[in-house]
């Protein structure tokens, strides 16, 4: 399991995988998708305007990211 936070999150990475699910949480709304058959969820801002069925273009900063051990739940990188 990999952690971004939203800042780190960029329109710029595409795998031509639709958004399954769009959730609006306030200022912020959820998007649940699949890259390459992995869950893959991410917040973006509330006034994005993300539809349900439409492909993104991401970015991830693989450098501010944090992995956990799926079993654990503890952090794996960076340690």
């Amino acid at each position: 399991m990999a952690e971004l936070k939203l800042q780190h999150i960029y329109k710029v990475y595409n795998k031509n995988e639709p958004i399954e699910v769009t959730e609006l949480m306030g200022a912020e709304t959820m998007l649940y998708s699949q890259i390459d058959n992995q869950p893959f969820i991410t917040r973006i801002h509330s006034h994005s305007n993300v539809k349900r069925g439409q492909v993104l273009t991401l970015a991830l900063d693989m450098n501010k990211a944090h992995f956990f051990d799926n079993k654990t739940k503890n952090r794996i990188y960076p340690k």
